[in-house]
């Protein structure tokens, strides 16, 4: 009675017109006509195939077989439905041909076998159709929740498959290193020491745990497992958040950079400190124009229309989005974007450990229709 007066009360709602309007956009139309595709042309391949098969078999063993078959076609995608593989293909056009199948076997049933008024096979059907999609609406939350596929230490998850391609939230720096022949930061906020690196990333990312008070060996632990793999490193910045569109001058060596002038004056220099370690000839390192990282929706936008989908076809598989940097929003945001994909987001270990990992997750979700939201 409560689904029932939920729904009353929804119907009482004026629609929210402006809404609808931009709700039905490209995306829509096409998810429409390609359901509306699925739904016709496998009507018709059903009922063709059914047509052909009716008078081969005594209707009680076809039924049987096709309630086997159809279930069996259901377990594979309930297994599998993670992957995007042609047999998941193949066993969604057996289920959804069997089921016409069924169908048609019951309608021709009730109407030939038990010869009933069409009044009465309307009565029955209507009923077992509102009585399945409530339990139906009951049990969907089995198919509901995050699942996490996979997670695994990226230097394990490169052994298997190789991350190509490979998008960083930099954030604001804590100091500013001097770049010459070498890569050198200060040791203290208010000596004049400094740490010189080596070039050799492993003993660089070792060499500054005696700095202690800066961020960038959270990103240099982010491609250390992907240095012989990587073709392309996205490197995405943030702009200030004060308003001013234009991007300011980086601090001086050994300084402490302004926190609200966002992490883009330190675009180039991150580009240069990585480019110590990587094989420039293999790989191009890019850096984002300045975006907003507590703008969800401009970010996404930005991330998808800018890098990912500027990707070679088919290579999701070898993409990882690492949300160590930058600000919740956008590691919330990296950490979606690979949701139910094959690309795969990353996150640096930050809880106290002597030799934090990059870690790299596969996630899920499970869309049951009618899930809320």
């Amino acid at each position: 009675m409560s689904s029932l007066r939920q729904f009353l009360n929804f119907l009482r709602q004026p629609l929210d017109w402006p809404r609808l309007r931009k709700s039905v956009d490209g995306s829509l139309c096409k998810l429409a006509l390609f359901a509306l595709g699925v739904l016709t042309l496998g009507h018709t391949f059903a009922v063709t195939t059914w047509e052909m098969l009716e008078y081969r078999f005594p209707w009680y063993l076809f039924l049987v077989s096709c309630l086997v078959v159809f279930i069996l076609s259901s377990a594979w995608l309930r297994v599998h439905r993670f992957r995007n593989r042609w047999e998941n293909f193949a066993a969604f056009i057996l289920a959804l041909t069997v089921g016409h199948w069924i169908a048609l076997d019951f309608h021709h049933l009730l109407a030939h076998g038990w010869h009933l008024p069409k009044w009465i096979i309307t009565l029955i059907t209507l009923f077992g159709l509102v009585l399945c999609t409530f339990f139906l609406h009951h049990v969907r939350h089995s198919w509901r929740g995050v699942v996490t596929f996979e997670r695994i230490s990226a230097t394990e998850r490169v052994k298997r498959s190789p991350i190509h391609n490979l998008v960083i939230f930099l954030s604001p720096p804590t100091t500013v290193p001097k770049i010459a022949n070498k890569i050198s930061f200060k040791k203290t906020k208010t000596g004049d020491e400094w740490l010189e690196l080596s070039g050799i990333l492993a003993d660089d990312i070792s060499r500054m745990n005696d700095l202690g008070f800066h961020n960038w060996q959270q990103p240099l632990r982010a491609i250390l497992p992907h240095v012989e793999n990587l073709r392309s490193l996205w490197i995405v910045v943030s702009r200030s958040s004060n308003g001013n569109t234009e991007i300011a001058e980086p601090k001086l060596p050994g300084e402490s950079p302004d926190n609200t002038l966002g992490s883009a004056p330190y675009g180039k220099i991150a580009e240069t400190i990585f480019g110590r370690y990587l094989d420039l000839a293999t790989t191009e390192i890019y850096i984002s124009d300045p975006v907003d990282f507590e703008d969800f929706k401009t970010l996404e936008h930005y991330i998808r229309s800018k890098i990912l989908d500027v990707l070679p076809r088919g290579s999701s598989r070898s993409t990882a989005i690492d949300i160590t940097g930058g600000m919740k929003v956008s590691s919330a945001l990296g950490s979606l974007l690979t949701v139910n994909d094959e690309a795969v987001f990353q996150y640096v270990q930050t809880i106290a450990t002597d030799d934090p990992k990059a870690q790299i997750y596969d996630v899920r979700n499970n869309i049951a229709p009618g899930t809320p939201g």
